[in-house]
């Protein structure tokens, strides 16, 4: 594979689910992952975050095989954001290939609040 090119590796959607009548932002403060497949975190670089085509989170912080983006990207009242998590992979140690399972543990590993308006 071309490896001169981010990667997609791995894609998720947050939900505004607002029916009220007023109108109500979300802000995604931020998001933690546990890296599950046989891929090492230390072999990827410029791991961002992005919505839109749009960078939203980058230089994560890294602990063995969790990541963590700080993100403060605001969700509009009664709409679906979809994130890609990209990265350039700078070594590939497996003869397969090395795989990226991202997954959230915990509950509390994704944080959004009602944006102040």
């Amino acid at each position: 594979n071309d490896l001169s090119n981010p990667v997609d590796l791995g894609k998720f959607a947050i939900q505004n689910g607002d029916t009220s009548s007023e109108t109500r932002d979300e802000t995604f403060q931020s998001v933690t992952f546990r890296q599950l497949g046989n891929g090492t975190l230390d072999n990827l670089s410029d791991i961002t975050l992005t919505r839109n085509g749009e960078v939203v989170a980058k230089n994560p912080t890294i602990d063995g095989k969790y990541v963590t983006f700080e993100v403060n990207d605001t969700i509009k009242d009664s709409t679906t954001a979809t994130y890609y998590i990209k990265a350039m992979v700078d070594v590939v140690d497996n003869n397969d290939g090395d795989t990226y399972k991202f997954k959230l543990k915990k509950d509390t590993d994704l944080n959004v609040i009602e944006s102040i308006n």
